[in-house]
This record gives structure tokens, sequence and C-alpha cells, in this order.
């Protein structure tokens, strides 16, 4: 018979084993909590197309601003379609 040390890391070994292998309540509570709402990924997505427009070479030409936001390449639609309009330009 193996020492009772052996043993017991044995048994933490094969514990680990079966923990990692099956989900945990406890592991699917911590990914709920790492969740963002559809909400604030929709906000997000909303943001990241104002950035993008913030790069497009059309929407830094006027410097008094009160042009429309606008994307050639269509990286952002949403800003388009919201008819978003600058209030100053610059590069």
């Amino acid at each position: 018979m193996p020492p009772p040390s052996a043993l017991r890391l044995g048994l933490a070994i094969l514990l680990l084993l079966f923990t990692e292998t099956f989900a945990s309540p406890l592991a699917l509570t911590r990914l709920n909590l790492r969740a963002i709402s559809s909400s604030d990924y929709s906000n997000l997505a909303f943001f990241e197309q104002f950035a993008a427009a913030a790069y497009c070479p059309l929407n830094n030409r006027d410097k008094a601003g009160g042009t429309k936001i606008t994307c050639s390449a269509g990286n952002c639609p949403l800003v388009e379609s919201n008819d978003v309009v600058s209030v100053y330009e610059f590069e």
C-alpha cells in the first residue's frame, strides 16, 4: 500500500481532474459576472463606429464643423443612419 501522502496527492489530482471536467455552478456564476448586457454591447458597438468615423478623412475637412459624419469605407453605418453632425474637426 502506498504511503498516506501519496494517496492524498493522488486524490487531490483526481479531484482536480474531476472538477475541471464538469462545469461547476461557481464557474458559471463567475462567467455571468463578466458578461455585459445586450444594451451595453450595442452602445459599445455604436461607440466603436464613432471611433472608426474619426479616422475617415472626409470627417476632418471642415474645421468649423457642422458637416454630416460619413464613412466611405462603410465602417460606421449606425452613425451615418443617425444623421450625426460634427461640432469641430481637426487632424
